[in-house]
């Protein structure tokens, strides 16, 4: 006989404790007020028991709303510091406050958030007056500054075609890009000083179009690529890949992506690629055959308004950068246009060869306001004033917003190219 024995063992499993993180908040301080436009200094601490997945940041609105941009960090160990600066240029259209700083971690078994309460002032912004591009020879770019009296000052001579110029009412910098030579200026109003200058990278040494935004230059180059520079150093913070045979024409900003107008080398169409701002890798591409003259950003950041061309006629639409696809196409009945201004969130004002319109992106109609007998060389809006600023080939009128009486007009002795105004805080 053979005997057999079974021994069973029986236990139990031992449950463990779920630790949720422990999320610090050091920076920013709860009820604190920023006066805008201002860089925010951002400092979390995040400790957990478990791997992270991710850590969110956002500032939010009082529905929880991202309203002022968000950034995913993912730690690649559990116990962290999180520490940089967010500039925020002003409170979004529409939005008020209350906000909520507002920090989630998620470490794979559930979703912990902590929040801050923290308000927004905006600092008034000034008219200050306004530069006058005019071309005196073959080769040469003449800079005249007009104060709020529209008194003219000289303000600089330089070699080279005016290509693109921009205005930063945070830093108080006059950019100005040339070709012919092909050269970049970052100028201070106070005594007209140069505070820095670069050339473009090689190949293809020309630049096409500038955006100042927050405290960030965007330029589109001839080389296929968009650089971020800060404004008061020129440093390069960020700059995008090569998009090959892909030249970048137009650029829109909003709190987490800039936006690029690309014209293929070889072929009529074009592509719309939006990109990370803190990386400047590609987010989503948009093939098209509209040609961009503005990007405006939602308040929302999920996209932008364009203002473009197609066909020889306007077309307003809706690009949403998240979906990647565009929404209430409009064709306008204006012809092709060339500038454009934000009066507010409805509407905006828009001009082709001799005629100014106001779009009214509700209706979405576009409606004559004034016709010119010269070609518009350049429109600015003085947001301040109510005032509209329109320049040809010989002069530079102004007039009030929206009734159009006339309210000066300034001659020019050399051709005019281009007119910027100066805001400051």
């Amino acid at each position: 006989m053979v005997l057999s024995c079974v021994i069973l063992f029986s236990g139990c499993k031992k449950e463990t404790t779920y630790f949720p993180p422990d999320i610090e908040i050091i920076l920013p301080e709860n009820h604190t007020t920023f006066k805008l436009p201002a860089a925010v200094k951002i400092k979390v601490r995040v400790r957990s028991s478990n791997s992270l997945n991710y850590v969110r940041i956002s500032i939010d609105n009082s529905e929880l709303i991202p309203v002022l941009g968000q950034r995913f960090i993912y730690p690649s160990v559990s116990d962290t510091l999180i520490e940089y600066e967010q500039f925020i240029q002003n409170q979004p259209l529409g939005e008020t406050g209350p906000y909520v700083f507002d920090v989630a971690v998620d470490d794979g078994k559930q979703v912990t958030r902590v929040f801050r309460d923290i308000s927004f002032v905006n600092n008034p912004v000034h008219y200050k007056g306004f530069y006058l591009f005019t071309r005196p020879g073959i080769n040469e770019t003449q800079i005249d500054y007009y104060d709020r009296s529209n008194t003219g000052h000289p303000f600089a001579t330089m070699n080279g075609e005016l290509v693109s110029a921009a205005f930063s009412d945070y830093s108080d910098l006059l950019f100005v890009a040339t070709t012919i030579p092909s050269r970049l200026f970052a100028f201070q109003y106070e005594d007209q000083e140069l505070i820095w200058d670069e050339t473009p990278e090689q190949p293809y040494p020309e630049y096409n179009y500038l955006l100042a935004d927050e405290n960030l230059l965007y330029i589109a180059s001839e080389n296929e690529r968009i650089s971020l520079l800060q404004q008061q150093s020129g440093y390069q913070k960020a700059g995008t890949g090569l998009l090959f045979d892909s030249i970048p024409e137009k650029i829109g900003v909003n709190s987490d992506f800039f936006i690029g107008d690309f014209r293929l080398r070889h072929s009529g169409q074009r592509a719309w690629v939006s990109f990370y701002k803190t990386t400047g890798h590609v987010h989503r591409r948009f093939s098209t055959f509209i040609t961009v003259v503005d990007f405006y950003p939602f308040k929302d950041n999920s996209g932008f308004y364009v203002i473009g061309n197609r066909d020889g006629k306007g077309l307003f639409g809706i690009y949403n950068s998240e979906g990647n696809f565009l929404s209430g196409e409009t064709p306008l009945e204006t012809g092709d246009l060339s500038h454009t201004a934000r009066i507010d969130y409805r509407f905006f004002l828009l001009t082709d060869e001799r005629t100014l319109y106001r779009l009214d992106i509700v209706n979405k109609m576009a409606v004559v306001i004034k016709q010119f007998e010269q070609e518009i060389v350049d429109m600015a809006f003085d947001r301040e004033n109510n005032r509209v600023f329109i320049a040809d080939r010989d002069s530079v009128r102004i007039f009030s917003y929206p009734n159009m009486e006339l309210q000066a007009a300034l001659s020019s002795g050399a051709p005019v190219k281009a007119v910027k105004l100066r805001f400051f805080y």
